[in-house]
């Protein structure tokens, strides 16, 4: 074996040693702590497709409040928050949305947001639905809510729970903030 390949065995095996033999210092030095990561915050409904607020309350934990507006209402019952919340209801030109909305005519279109007081947070899910009800004339039994997202262009999609309908009011339950909303005619 020629020196050069003895210096280098001797190398491969001192690498090899020093990869596999835990360092005591390593062992007992701690990882820095990971940041925290802030809480993910639900999406601002106004930068997308519902600019105009058009009602704000100030909501207690033990509070009920109804906001109306125009043919809207939002009624919150008491223990949907566990914290003073700013619940803010966005709206949007229905005719704005109607190009987008083939086969059926936008009635309203509405967003929530809702921001934790203490930290400015926005809230994305709700500890007990909220209730919107439509009151417009040409409310009807087979209107529908679509959802709308977060982007632009805006994704629309058929919201899954069926409205009630009663005394010329369409109803329909929320449970959180992360989409905006349209009620439209059934196809």
């Amino acid at each position: 074996m020629t020196r050069v390949s003895r210096v280098f065995t001797l190398a491969l095996v001192f690498t090899l040693f020093a990869l596999t033999v835990p360092r005591a210092v390593e062992a007992q030095t701690p990882a820095p702590p990971m940041p925290a990561m802030p809480p993910a915050q639900a999406a601002d409904l106004s930068t997308f497709g519902h600019p105009v607020l058009i009602a704000s309350a100030l909501v207690l934990p033990d509070q009920a409040v109804s906001v109306a507006i125009g043919p809207q209402t939002v009624t919150i019952r008491p223990g949907t928050f566990d914290m003073p919340v700013a619940f803010d209801v966005f709206s949007a030109d229905p005719g704005m949305w109607q190009p987008m909305v083939q086969g059926r005519t936008v009635k309203a279109a509405f967003a929530f947001r809702v921001r934790d007081l203490a930290t400015g947070n926005r809230i994305g899910m709700f500890k007990m639905p909220v209730m919107y009800s439509y009151t417009g004339s040409n409310a009807a039994a087979t209107d529908v809510i679509l959802n709308t997202t977060a982007a632009n262009p805006a994704a629309i999609t058929v919201n899954m729970v069926p409205i009630t309908f009663d005394n010329g009011r369409v109803n329909h339950p929320f449970t959180g903030a992360g989409v905006g909303w349209l009620v439209a005619s059934g196809t």
